[in-house]
């Protein structure tokens, strides 16, 4: 090695070592920063701002782990939405009137809800229509698991033929 490449080298190590002297010099006060960050970054996460709006647990498909007990009270209030999805039906409700049924109804159990404008097109026409949608936001805990559910007014079945509704 020349001598200008061992000087090069020593500089090097110089400022490396000034470098790293400062850091250990500063570390407490770095530690300081980092751990009111942390702290503070703990205490914002219930805030909505900053935590998700949904959780998703990959356990809350797995049968057997929710026990659903159904008595008599429960099949008669069923019995009772059924007859309220099958007067709208009758009378030929517009997706408008079914979505804000729906969202009334998920209202009436202090879900927050909302309908949903949506259009479409196709090779052959633009389908319009409306969703409804209910979030009930449960507590992230062990043993509270969440799951979607989807269901469409007009059976894929039942496509082109006389259409029901997909209520039974």
């Amino acid at each position: 090695m020349s001598e200008k490449e061992i000087l090069s080298h020593t500089k090097r190590i110089e400022r490396r070592s000034k470098i790293i002297t400062k850091i250990i010099d500063r570390l407490y006060l770095i530690r300081f920063i980092l751990f009111f960050t942390g702290f503070g970054w703990l205490i914002l996460l219930p805030w909505n701002g900053l935590s998700r709006r949904a959780w998703i647990d990959e356990n809350a498909l797995q049968p057997g782990h929710v026990n659903v007990d159904w008595n008599w009270g429960d099949v008669q209030i069923a019995d009772t939405k059924l007859a309220l999805l099958e007067d709208l039906w009758n009378r030929n409700a517009s997706s408008v009137e079914r979505a804000n049924f729906i969202k009334s109804q998920f209202q009436e159990y202090g879900l927050a809800s909302n309908t949903q404008f949506y259009t479409f097109g196709t090779p052959s026409e633009n389908i319009t229509g409306n969703n409804a949608y209910g979030v009930y936001r449960a507590q992230r805990t062990s043993g509270m698991e969440a799951i979607v559910i989807a269901a469409s007014w007009v059976s894929r079945q039942q496509e082109g033929a006389n259409l029901q509704p997909n209520l039974r």
